[in-house]
Protein backbone atom coordinates (compact mmCIF):
# COMPACT_ATOMS: atom_id res chain seq x y z
CA UNK A 1 0.00 0.00 0.00
CA UNK A 2 2.90 2.14 1.02
CA UNK A 3 4.64 1.89 -2.06
CA UNK A 4 1.26 2.06 -4.35
CA UNK A 5 1.39 5.77 -2.64
CA UNK A 6 4.55 6.71 -3.48
CA UNK A 7 4.06 5.62 -7.08
CA UNK A 8 0.99 7.92 -7.26
CA UNK A 9 3.15 10.53 -5.35
CA UNK A 10 5.88 10.75 -7.61
CA UNK A 11 3.84 10.26 -10.96
CA UNK A 12 2.84 13.88 -11.40
CA UNK A 13 6.23 15.06 -10.66
CA UNK A 14 7.98 13.16 -13.06
CA UNK A 15 5.18 14.23 -15.34
CA UNK A 16 5.88 17.93 -14.43
CA UNK A 17 9.95 17.07 -14.88
CA UNK A 18 9.27 16.28 -18.25
CA UNK A 19 7.53 18.47 -19.28
CA UNK A 20 10.25 21.02 -18.15
CA UNK A 21 12.89 18.49 -19.89
CA UNK A 22 10.86 19.11 -23.04
CA UNK A 23 11.58 22.51 -23.07
CA UNK A 24 15.14 22.86 -22.10
CA UNK A 25 16.80 19.96 -23.57
CA UNK A 26 14.29 19.11 -26.73
CA UNK A 27 16.24 21.52 -28.84
CA UNK A 28 20.01 20.44 -28.31
CA UNK A 29 21.44 19.48 -31.42
CA UNK A 30 18.83 20.53 -33.62
CA UNK A 31 18.71 23.18 -36.44
CA UNK A 32 15.55 25.13 -36.95
CA UNK A 33 14.50 27.87 -39.61
CA UNK A 34 12.80 30.97 -39.03
CA UNK A 35 11.21 34.69 -40.81
CA UNK A 36 11.19 37.67 -39.88
CA UNK A 37 10.89 41.39 -40.44
CA UNK A 38 13.52 44.38 -39.40
CA UNK A 39 12.98 47.80 -38.72
CA UNK A 40 16.69 50.28 -38.87
CA UNK A 41 16.17 53.00 -36.85
CA UNK A 42 18.24 56.17 -38.31
CA UNK A 43 21.55 55.77 -37.48
CA UNK A 44 23.74 57.73 -34.59
CA UNK A 45 27.46 58.85 -35.77
CA UNK A 46 28.94 59.34 -32.54
CA UNK A 47 31.34 61.76 -34.48
CA UNK A 48 30.53 63.95 -37.46
CA UNK A 49 33.29 62.58 -40.06
CA UNK A 50 34.11 64.04 -43.77
CA UNK A 51 32.02 62.83 -46.59
CA UNK A 52 34.59 62.16 -49.25
CA UNK A 53 34.50 63.66 -52.80
CA UNK A 54 32.45 60.18 -54.39
CA UNK A 55 29.80 59.82 -52.29
CA UNK A 56 26.49 60.23 -53.48
CA UNK A 57 24.38 58.95 -51.09
CA UNK A 58 22.55 60.07 -47.80
CA UNK A 59 23.96 57.38 -45.10
CA UNK A 60 21.04 58.28 -43.01
CA UNK A 61 18.65 57.18 -46.01
CA UNK A 62 20.09 54.28 -47.02
CA UNK A 63 21.02 52.44 -43.58
CA UNK A 64 17.48 53.24 -42.38
CA UNK A 65 13.94 51.58 -42.80
CA UNK A 66 12.71 47.79 -43.34
CA UNK A 67 14.44 44.50 -44.33
CA UNK A 68 13.43 40.99 -44.57
CA UNK A 69 15.07 37.45 -43.79
CA UNK A 70 15.14 34.49 -43.50
CA UNK A 71 17.14 32.45 -40.52
CA UNK A 72 18.68 29.41 -39.37
CA UNK A 73 19.40 28.77 -35.88
CA UNK A 74 21.38 25.96 -33.77
CA UNK A 75 21.42 25.42 -30.39
CA UNK A 76 24.41 23.87 -29.48
CA UNK A 77 22.95 23.45 -25.67
CA UNK A 78 19.92 24.13 -23.94
CA UNK A 79 21.55 27.61 -23.32
CA UNK A 80 23.74 28.47 -26.58
CA UNK A 81 22.85 28.96 -30.14
CA UNK A 82 24.90 29.41 -33.37
CA UNK A 83 22.79 31.84 -36.26
CA UNK A 84 22.70 32.70 -39.30
CA UNK A 85 20.59 35.24 -41.24
CA UNK A 86 20.41 36.84 -44.61
CA UNK A 87 18.52 40.08 -44.91
CA UNK A 88 17.25 42.14 -47.89
CA UNK A 89 16.41 45.92 -48.21
CA UNK A 90 15.33 47.79 -51.34
CA UNK A 91 16.78 50.88 -50.78
CA UNK A 92 19.12 54.28 -51.60
CA UNK A 93 21.85 53.47 -53.74
CA UNK A 94 23.25 56.79 -54.74
CA UNK A 95 21.45 60.59 -55.76
CA UNK A 96 21.33 61.80 -59.05
CA UNK A 97 23.31 64.75 -59.31
CA UNK A 98 23.17 67.93 -61.69
CA UNK A 99 26.31 66.51 -64.11
CA UNK A 100 24.22 63.50 -64.39
CA UNK A 101 21.84 65.77 -66.57
CA UNK A 102 22.65 66.60 -69.99
CA UNK A 103 20.29 68.75 -70.89
CA UNK A 104 19.41 72.10 -69.96
CA UNK A 105 16.21 71.19 -68.96
CA UNK A 106 15.93 67.32 -67.82
CA UNK A 107 15.03 64.95 -64.87
CA UNK A 108 17.39 62.65 -63.58
CA UNK A 109 16.15 59.63 -60.72
CA UNK A 110 18.05 58.84 -57.58
CA UNK A 111 18.81 55.28 -58.20
CA UNK A 112 17.72 52.35 -55.55
CA UNK A 113 18.93 48.63 -55.18
CA UNK A 114 18.54 45.82 -53.31
CA UNK A 115 20.91 45.31 -50.76
CA UNK A 116 21.33 42.35 -49.15
CA UNK A 117 23.30 41.37 -45.40
CA UNK A 118 24.63 38.15 -43.86
CA UNK A 119 24.69 38.01 -40.33
CA UNK A 120 26.62 35.40 -37.87
CA UNK A 121 26.00 35.28 -34.29
CA UNK A 122 26.18 33.67 -31.28
CA UNK A 123 22.68 33.55 -28.39
CA UNK A 124 22.85 33.03 -25.03
CA UNK A 125 19.31 32.14 -23.58
CA UNK A 126 18.08 32.65 -19.94
CA UNK A 127 14.70 30.99 -18.86
CA UNK A 128 12.69 33.36 -16.87
CA UNK A 129 8.83 32.00 -17.64
CA UNK A 130 7.19 28.66 -18.17
CA UNK A 131 7.77 29.08 -22.02
CA UNK A 132 9.46 32.36 -22.25
CA UNK A 133 13.32 33.04 -22.48
CA UNK A 134 15.91 36.55 -22.45
CA UNK A 135 18.68 36.00 -24.81
CA UNK A 136 22.10 37.90 -25.36
CA UNK A 137 23.22 38.49 -28.55
CA UNK A 138 27.07 38.80 -29.64
CA UNK A 139 27.81 39.01 -33.89
CA UNK A 140 29.48 40.37 -37.02
CA UNK A 141 27.42 41.33 -40.20
CA UNK A 142 28.23 41.93 -44.03
CA UNK A 143 26.01 44.64 -44.70
CA UNK A 144 24.72 46.62 -47.72
CA UNK A 145 26.16 44.06 -50.38
CA UNK A 146 24.92 44.65 -53.84
CA UNK A 147 25.87 48.56 -53.96
CA UNK A 148 29.00 48.52 -56.33
CA UNK A 149 28.65 51.61 -58.49
CA UNK A 150 31.10 53.53 -61.01
CA UNK A 151 32.46 56.54 -59.79
CA UNK A 152 34.02 58.28 -62.85
CA UNK A 153 37.14 61.59 -61.87
CA UNK A 154 37.83 64.26 -64.77
CA UNK A 155 40.96 66.02 -64.84
CA UNK A 156 41.77 69.68 -66.52
CA UNK A 157 45.14 71.09 -67.00
CA UNK A 158 45.46 74.65 -65.59
CA UNK A 159 44.08 76.09 -69.16
CA UNK A 160 40.66 73.71 -68.29
CA UNK A 161 41.74 71.57 -70.88
CA UNK A 162 40.47 67.86 -70.82
CA UNK A 163 43.52 65.87 -70.07
CA UNK A 164 41.38 62.37 -69.23
CA UNK A 165 39.27 60.75 -66.61
CA UNK A 166 39.82 57.77 -64.05
CA UNK A 167 37.26 55.13 -63.37
CA UNK A 168 36.82 53.75 -59.81
CA UNK A 169 34.61 50.80 -58.51
CA UNK A 170 33.13 51.65 -55.33
CA UNK A 171 30.64 50.19 -52.87
CA UNK A 172 28.93 51.01 -49.74
CA UNK A 173 29.56 47.34 -48.18
CA UNK A 174 30.78 47.78 -44.27
CA UNK A 175 31.34 45.23 -41.42
CA UNK A 176 29.39 45.82 -37.91
CA UNK A 177 29.77 44.16 -34.91
CA UNK A 178 25.97 43.34 -33.72
CA UNK A 179 24.73 43.67 -30.47
CA UNK A 180 21.08 42.96 -29.20
CA UNK A 181 19.23 41.87 -26.22
CA UNK A 182 15.67 39.80 -27.11
CA UNK A 183 13.02 37.99 -25.82
CA UNK A 184 11.60 34.45 -27.23
CA UNK A 185 8.43 32.89 -26.01
CA UNK A 186 7.44 29.59 -28.06
CA UNK A 187 8.22 30.17 -31.73
CA UNK A 188 8.07 33.79 -31.68
CA UNK A 189 11.36 36.75 -31.09
CA UNK A 190 11.06 40.14 -30.44
CA UNK A 191 15.23 41.65 -30.44
CA UNK A 192 16.36 45.46 -29.91
CA UNK A 193 19.55 46.00 -30.68
CA UNK A 194 22.34 47.68 -32.59
CA UNK A 195 25.17 47.48 -35.93
CA UNK A 196 28.04 49.16 -34.62
CA UNK A 197 31.37 49.98 -36.29
CA UNK A 198 34.35 52.37 -36.38
CA UNK A 199 35.04 52.23 -40.34
CA UNK A 200 31.84 52.89 -42.35
CA UNK A 201 32.43 53.75 -45.99
CA UNK A 202 30.51 57.64 -45.60
CA UNK A 203 33.82 58.84 -44.25
CA UNK A 204 37.46 59.65 -44.97
CA UNK A 205 38.24 59.21 -41.09
CA UNK A 206 37.61 56.38 -38.93
CA UNK A 207 34.13 57.26 -36.83
CA UNK A 208 31.95 55.05 -34.67
CA UNK A 209 28.75 54.45 -36.72
CA UNK A 210 25.64 52.51 -35.11
CA UNK A 211 22.33 51.47 -36.37
CA UNK A 212 19.69 50.91 -34.02
CA UNK A 213 17.44 48.00 -35.01
CA UNK A 214 14.11 46.07 -33.61
CA UNK A 215 13.50 42.77 -35.28
CA UNK A 216 10.35 40.45 -34.94
CA UNK A 217 10.99 37.00 -35.98
CA UNK A 218 8.66 33.53 -35.90
CA UNK A 219 10.41 29.85 -36.45
CA UNK A 220 8.43 28.18 -39.19
CA UNK A 221 10.42 24.63 -37.92
CA UNK A 222 12.60 22.48 -37.32
CA UNK A 223 15.19 21.49 -39.92
CA UNK A 224 16.26 18.17 -38.81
Amino acid sequence: MNKLFLILLLLPLSYVFSQELDFREQRKGKLFFSVGTEYRITPLPVELGTIPEFSRTNPDRQNSGSAFYYGLKFFATKNFSLGFSHSIRYTLLNHATNNDIANEIGVKEDVYKLFMGYHFYLDYHVKVFKKSELFARIGVSMLNTNSGFTYKESFFDSNGIYLGSSFSHLNYIMYPKNFAIGFKKNKFEAIIGMYATNDPPYFTESVMYITPYINLNYTIGKLF
